[in-house]
């Protein structure tokens, strides 16, 4: 082991240098604790024990690729609020949008892979968007180190208070009868409501003109104006807006009716097997320690059980959704990549240039 550090001693009189001058105590034990350093040095397994025991020693940062308000970033702070208690250390939520949701990822990515920095992940960037565009600066699923989902949580089909239409066959007929034109919104070109309603387009043969947004406030806006048709939304952003009276809700997107609007009637009530919903969930940069993301893990399946957890994520419009292991975060996000590929095959909407 010393020869391999070429540890050498200058010998006595005269005599060229030797591994080892015995004489000269202090050397010896110079020797003896370089060997000592070595040998802890290449103990992998029990310098890894000592981390794993100690993890978290210090604030874990939470990186939300989204401005502050939204969606993602309400759930993640209240994720991180009973994570924190759970594991006795502190999570910072930050904001780092811009780029649709690539520069606070990115960061994440280049971020040290210890265990201290976790991105809030979406459907909508890692579901979505890549069935969209032939190429993104990242992997959606294979960079990262998964941990598991947050929450998962529906869309909601909304016309505004004054629309004609009051359930869904209703707009599914006015789309097919060749006279009416209809228009939908959506947050962009790819987004999840642009999917979700070419899903609804090609199990109905309805037609309907797709009407980009730059984001959800200014496609809300004149879907309560009447300027658009309807509008796919998440469940989260529009609830006070049906509630409010301001939007007319026509289905949901969930397998069962949701506990907080149970009038409103499942799509699949309608069009059998529809379903779909959105997830928020966290991953940190591939080759990330096991013994963090699954220390991140195991909290979040703690708390799933918590209540009053529970009871805030529904007063969201969330559900709480923990996965038993990477392997099955992993193929869950795979095959919600797979059905909004096949969508947009099928829907022949051209892949966009990042």
């Amino acid at each position: 082991m010393l020869n391999c550090l070429n540890i050498r001693f200058a010998g006595a009189r005269g005599r060229g240098p030797r591994l080892f001058d015995m004489r000269p105590p202090r050397a010896a034990a110079v020797a003896l604790m370089l060997a000592a350093g070595l040998a802890t040095a290449v103990a992998p397994g029990k310098a890894a024990a000592e981390d794993a025991s100690g993890y978290p020693s210090r604030p874990i940062t939470f990186v939300v690729p989204s401005p502050a308000g939204g969606t993602s970033d309400v759930i993640a702070r209240l994720a991180a609020r009973k994570l924190s208690d759970k594991l006795g250390q502190s999570i910072i939520v930050e904001n780092r949008a811009g780029a649709n949701g690539y520069i606070g990822t990115m960061a994440v990515l280049r971020a040290p892979k210890d265990g201290y920095m976790y991105a809030v992940m979406s459907g909508s960037l890692h579901s979505f968007t890549p069935a969209m565009v032939n190429k993104m600066p990242f992997d959606p699923i294979d960079d990262f180190a998964l941990v598991s989902r947050l929450a998962e949580y529906p869309y909601i089909l909304v016309t505004s208070k004054n629309s004609p239409y009051n359930t869904l066959a209703d707009l599914i007929k006015a789309g097919k009868d060749g006279k009416t034109e209809l228009s939908y919104g959506s947050y962009g070109l790819g987004s999840s409501p642009h999917l979700i309603t070419e899903l609804l387009k090609l199990k109905t043969g309805m037609a309907a003109t797709h009407i980009p947004y730059k984001g959800g406030g200014q496609s809300s806006g004149d879907l309560i104006g009447g300027q658009i048709s309807f509008m796919f939304s998440s469940l989260p952003a529009a609830t006070a807006q049906v509630k409010g009276g301001q939007a007319k809700a026509l289905a949901i997107t969930s397998a069962q009716r949701n506990p907080s609007f149970p009038n409103v009637p499942t799509v699949a009530e309608t069009l059998p097997g529809f379903e779909t919903t959105s997830w928020l969930g966290l991953g940190a940069a591939k080759g990330t320690p096991a013994y963090a993301t699954d220390k991140i893990r195991n909290a979040l399946i703690a708390i799933s059980k918590d209540p009053e957890y529970i009871t805030a994520m529904r007063g969201m419009s969330a559900e709480v959704k923990v996965d038993a292991s990477a392997a099955e975060f992993h193929q869950y996000m795979a095959s919600e990549l797979a059905k909004w590929n096949e969508v947009v095959k099928e829907a022949k909407i051209p892949k966009q240039e990042e």
